[in-house]
């Protein structure tokens, strides 16, 4: 979790997971960018709703990093439609 995210006011969740297994083991979690990239003033792509830091990292986390910020950007995503 960013400070920054937090000093912007976005929604982020943290997830703890059981399993320890090796992320190498597992076939890595494909971007959920959707190319409509268009950040608004909280750094947030209305398209995939990550924020740029998540974006910019997207290719250097392991895939319970990124299951995180799928998940923080459903949560974005639901908080901007609801």
């Amino acid at each position: 979790m960013s400070t920054d995210d937090l000093d912007k006011g976005v929604p982020v969740i943290e997830i703890k997971t059981e399993n320890t297994q090796d992320s190498q083991d597992c076939k890595p979690i494909k971007s959920p960018c959707v190319r409509m990239c268009c950040l608004n003033e909280q750094d947030i792509c209305l398209g995939c709703f990550r924020s740029l830091e998540e974006i910019k990292s997207w290719t250097l986390v392991d895939n319970t990093e990124k299951l995180r910020m799928l998940a923080n950007a459903q949560i974005r995503k639901l908080v901007r439609f609801d």
